[in-house]
């Protein structure tokens, strides 16, 4: 059976993660689409394979199973059905398969090939958004990306603009740690790597008790990891919103330690480092009141004219604006 441009834009527009996407858009990805189907009992990928191809089911059934791993996403195996997605991570992050997809009855995929994936990709940034946000929701299970390095990941603790923080476990020294991951949809601009280079530079080089720790950065599955000290404690954002303001004790140590960080800081290197976005969720604090101050994400040299202005617009001092 042929299927239609109007069928491969209605099966689109059925998936979810591609359902707040400009019609626009899906139809110039329905133009490169392709169509392939396959008998009951029969393999789209076995494990071990690197991935050619980004699958939308149309219509059947396939099986996801591990065959290495009882506990696959809790699971031996899990089933998906029309609008279901696969084959993002291992084409995204140029990985292995570590499971099987096998056809339960007469399937037929959609499908992107790599050479049109990653043309889409890049012309689309919203595309590229929701595969990376689905690439994430997998990460830390059994079957998808469960290790960075030497590093297990736990579990996801947090995510910002630019990246998406996991808790995880460093299995040579046995301590946890924080890793924290440039977004996919990032990871194809340069710019954006550079800046996230620059930021575990910028804090490896500094060695402070009230600024957080960097150990290292991870290049692997087509984007970087920044590994850190996991903090205990809530940045001071979510602790005013738990508790209300700070009494004067407070504020006066918080303030002190934040300084005290600071002056260190700016005297660090040849030129100093400026951090550019001190604000209450860019300071994390424990429950013993020490601080710990995080996201060098902007940070530069003073004066450095070559720098824009950055940062958060509400913290910003006047004589920025």
């Amino acid at each position: 059976m042929k299927t239609s441009i109007r069928d491969i834009i209605d099966t689109l527009n059925s998936v979810n993660i591609l359902k707040n996407i400009d019609i626009a858009i899906i139809e110039d990805i329905a133009d490169h689409i392709e169509t392939d189907s396959f008998a009951e009992g029969e393999f789209l990928v076995k494990h071990g394979e690197l991935s050619e191809r980004l699958f939308f089911i149309f219509d059947g059934k396939i099986e996801v199973k591990n065959p290495l791993n009882s506990d696959f996403l809790l699971q031996n195996s899990v089933t998906l059905a029309r609008g279901g997605v696969i084959g993002e991570i291992s084409l995204v992050v140029n990985t292995a398969y570590t499971a099987d997809i096998i056809a339960l009855r007469k399937t037929t995929v959609l499908y992107l090939n790599r050479d049109r994936f990653n043309y889409l990709v890049k012309k689309y940034r919203v595309f590229a958004e929701v595969l990376s946000n689905l690439i994430t929701r997998r990460m830390g299970h059994s079957g998808g990306i469960n290790k960075v390095g030497r590093y297990e990941l736990l579990g996801k603790l947090g995510q910002g603009g630019m990246s998406t923080v996991f808790n995880a476990f460093d299995c040579e020294l046995e301590r946890e740690v924080a890793i924290k991951m440039l977004k996919y949809h990032l990871a194809f601009d340069s710019d954006y790597i550079e800046r996230f280079e620059r930021e575990a530079r910028v804090i490896a080089s500094l060695n402070h008790p009230n600024i957080v720790n960097v150990y290292e950065i991870v290049a692997e599955y087509s984007t970087r990891f920044i590994v850190m000290e996991k903090l205990h404690g809530d940045n001071l954002s979510v602790i005013q919103k738990k508790v209300g303001a700070f009494n004067l004790y407070e504020t006066r140590m918080i303030l002190s330690q934040l300084a005290d960080a600071l002056q260190y800081a700016h005297h660090h290197g040849e030129r100093g480092i400026v951090h550019r976005d001190i604000k209450p969720s860019n300071i994390v604090m424990d429950k013993s009141g020490k601080i710990k101050l995080t996201d060098f994400g902007v940070a530069g040299p003073p004066r450095d004219q070559e720098i824009n202005i950055e940062g958060t617009p509400s913290y910003l001092a006047p004589e920025i604006i």
